[in-house]
């Protein structure tokens, strides 16, 4: 399978390499976020992964470097099956079950990884941690 990875930083390589040479996948990395004008950059390839919060779009006005930049738009899931891609594979938890329809009406596949973040485990540990310290103190 070849797959195109869009807006993929150094961190990202390292461990998309080590699973690709061990799944047989032949990977192509795109530093820029997928629009409309890097779309045609996925010809050839059977899927592309991005990172992407299908269900909002992206806004210049929030300076956020962990932001969430690419938008897959219904133009764009268009020309993405134009151009052979057959499934999206979403390096988040979010889909927008509107935007599947339009996705499933070109007989595309989407995966997205299950419901984790490094924010979301962090949050946990710290919700967890008053009753932790509960347990391990005396009460007097």
């Amino acid at each position: 399978m070849r797959i195109a990875f869009y807006d993929t930083k150094p961190y990202d390589r390292i461990w998309f390499e080590i699973i690709a040479k061990d799944e047989g996948f032949e990977t192509e990395y795109i530093e820029e976020a997928i629009d409309e004008d890097t779309v045609s950059l996925a010809e050839g390839y059977d899927a592309v992964s991005v990172y992407s919060d299908i269900e909002t779009q992206y806004t210049d006005n929030v300076s956020n470097e962990n932001q969430i930049r690419d938008n897959i738009t219904d133009e764009i899931v268009r020309r993405l099956y134009e151009e052979g891609i057959r499934a999206i594979l979403l390096r988040n938890e979010k889909i927008d079950k509107s935007r599947l329809i339009g996705i499933n009406r070109y007989g595309m596949s989407i995966y997205a990884v299950p419901a984790y973040s490094p924010r979301k485990i962090n949050r946990k540990a710290l919700g967890i941690l008053p009753s932790v310290t509960l347990f391990l103190l005396p009460f007097k």
